[in-house]
């Protein structure tokens, strides 16, 4: 993680802290408004083109969603706040050393989601209330989330690194390219798969933002 060519814009951060705090809100806002339009956009395509028990399917998988929204951004905060301070003490090292026990971490949360997720999911809609046909409907669509689960969680963790060391556009402009990719995928992929298709455009577009993210941290941060 390349600190050099930021850091006039990093200084102007620092010295400012309430365009600093608008600069950590927006994004972290953003980021949430983006999560939560996939999951518009899937309600949306699947209650027009499907029907009433593909969309009560997903009303029993949101609320797990909100629940990995909640970590992922409560972690990715945190992270943001840590690396913003070892740049601002101008200890690279540390700093790099944050970014790289955050994407540790997004890992290890991507992990436990698949375990929980493939052992237990079933198990977690039931105890929601959800019947025997929903359940079924809905895991159609949850086993796949489940499975694409590290790229759900991996492009908010590279969002809020570059947040941490001052740069806020582009991730708003990848992130809001995913967005925009779902939204032409899913009706044509629910076409298709029916609601599994909601779920393949979500995984594809999500795994899209994080092959960028891992491609500018790989490449344009040398």
């Amino acid at each position: 993680m390349d600190n050099q060519p930021k850091e006039s814009r990093l200084e102007e951060f620092i010295s400012n802290p309430k365009k600093a705090m608008w600069k950590l809100a927006l994004p972290m806002t953003f980021g949430m408004a983006v999560q939560a339009i996939y999951m518009l956009a899937d309600t949306a395509f699947v209650g027009r083109m499907i029907g009433g028990t593909a969309l009560a399917a997903l009303g029993y998988v949101f609320p797990f969603l909100f629940i990995i929204m909640g970590i992922t951004f409560g972690v990715g905060s945190g992270a943001t706040t840590v690396i913003a301070q070892f740049i601002g003490a101008k200890d690279k090292k540390n700093a790099d050393n944050a970014a790289e026990h955050t994407i540790l971490i997004g890992l290890i949360i991507g992990i436990i989601i698949v375990f929980i997720g493939f052992y237990y999911g079933d198990k977690l809609l039931g105890m929601q209330g959800a019947d025997s046909a929903t359940i079924h409907t809905a895991m159609d669509y949850f086993y796949i989330l489940v499975g694409g689960s590290i790229f759900m969680v991996l492009p908010f963790f590279f969002r809020s690194i570059l947040a941490g060391v001052g740069e806020m556009v582009f991730p708003m402009i990848i992130l809001g390219a995913g967005t925009i990719l779902n939204l032409i995928l899913d009706p044509i992929l629910i076409y298709y798969y029916n609601i599994a298709g909601a779920a393949i455009a979500t995984v594809i577009s999500q795994a899209l933002v994080t092959l960028i993210f891992i491609y500018f941290f790989l490449f344009r941060q040398r």
